[in-house]
């Protein structure tokens, strides 16, 4: 857009003899107006309406999820590797399970409201109740006319003030709750009641558990690697990513506080994962009012969320999130593709930015401080 405005700008400079108005002799102007229309159709592809923003916006959330875990080198190179496990397998499982759990948490929030209006009522006590009605003053019953009724709902302005309402009605839900149906039109909708069944399994799995979700998908994008190799990967990439946040502190002090505050961290996380659900130890959180201070979670080499329960719930939940990943993936392949590749691109810029504050080239990746 810059390149055609600057076209247009340098015609308007040259003045009418000296320049050609009819694009088709302007090869110039013709070539940037080509490129911009090709860069607004795949804006409209992307972002073209609110659905598809939302798309965008929760598929890059869900791949942040992987950057920012020790899969990021992982992430930026997936069109590279041999192997597809980040592309076949983690990025849709991520996704499927993120756009599961917003319906788990969307349907949680709603009943936790009108529990909270119940517990409201009941507290103020019984209310007075109306007058009834005596046999002298019957309530008088209206009946519907069944030709009026068929009338009005063939009425064009009567359906089209109704779609308005129910579009007023669904925005309105989406800016409290979130969109309940991110995903509309890349599922088989035959699925829908798998998404609403695993939802409900996973309103009874422990917060803990949730997490070990999260991370048992992360940890297949190590694929082939043995556990202590993982461990270790794990570890450099809190290092570099505390090394990296101190690229823009100069106070040595300020350093070093921020050092000792993160190997504080660690000693937390270091105890508290020796008493998690799997080892029969149940909700030991870090209940610090000051959030900041909760060692922020790092990926278990370990996780495994099947070892928290014996009555193969987890089994059940693991095999749903897998099927719906394969048809997300596959049911809108091109869409699906093209999505991945555009987020794929910004996360590959702004790793370039992380590099270059942490002052390693981009040969130099795995040479960053470890």
């Amino acid at each position: 857009m810059k390149e055609m405005r600057d076209e247009l700008l340098k015609l308007n400079k040259l003045g009418p003899l000296f320049v050609k108005y009819i694009i088709e002799q302007n090869t110039e102007l013709q070539t940037r107006a080509i490129k911009v229309c090709k860069f607004d159709n795949i804006v409209q592809v992307l972002l073209g309406d609110e659905l598809k923003q939302d798309q965008f916006e929760f598929m890059y959330n869900s791949m942040k999820v992987i950057y920012d875990s020790p899969l990021q080198e992982h992430l930026i190179n997936i069109y590279k590797a041999t192997d597809k496990t980040m592309t076949e397998v983690v990025i849709p499982e991520i996704v499927a399970y993120k756009a599961i759990m917003r319906i788990r948490d969307i349907q949680l929030t709603k009943a936790a409201e009108i529990r909270h209006e119940k517990e409201k009522l009941e507290r103020k006590g019984p209310q007075e109740a109306p007058p009834e009605e005596t046999e002298e003053q019957p309530k008088e019953e209206v009946k519907e006319d069944p030709v009026a009724k068929a009338k009005l709902e063939n009425d064009p302005a009567y359906l089209a003030e109704q779609a308005r309402l129910k579009e007023e009605a669904d925005k309105k839900e989406r800016e409290t709750y979130g969109r309940f149906w991110v995903w509309e039109g890349y599922f088989n909708e035959k699925l829908q009641q798998k998404f609403l069944d695993t939802a409900e399994m996973l309103k009874h799995v422990n917060e803990h558990v949730l997490q070990d979700v999260e991370d048992f998908i992360l940890l297949k994008g190590f694929k082939g690697m043995k556990m202590d190799a993982v461990k270790e990967k794990i570890e450099a990439d809190r290092k570099q990513r505390i090394a990296h946040m101190m690229t823009g502190i100069k106070d040595q002090q300020e350093r070093d506080r921020l050092a000792e505050r993160h190997a504080d961290f660690q000693k937390k996380r270091e105890f508290m994962n020796k008493f998690r659900p799997h080892t029969s130890f149940w909700n030991l959180f870090d209940d610090n009012i000051i959030v900041d201070d909760r060692p922020p979670h790092l990926l278990r080499q370990g996780a495994n969320p099947v070892l928290a329960y014996c009555d193969g719930r987890m089994e059940k939940i693991l095999e749903n999130i897998t099927e719906i990943a394969v048809n997300l993936k596959q049911y809108e392949k091109e869409k699906w593709d093209n999505l991945e590749k555009r987020l794929h691109e910004v996360f590959e810029f702004d790793y370039k930015i992380y590099l270059d504050e942490l002052g390693v080239g981009k040969e130099g990746a795995d040479a960053a401080p470890q």
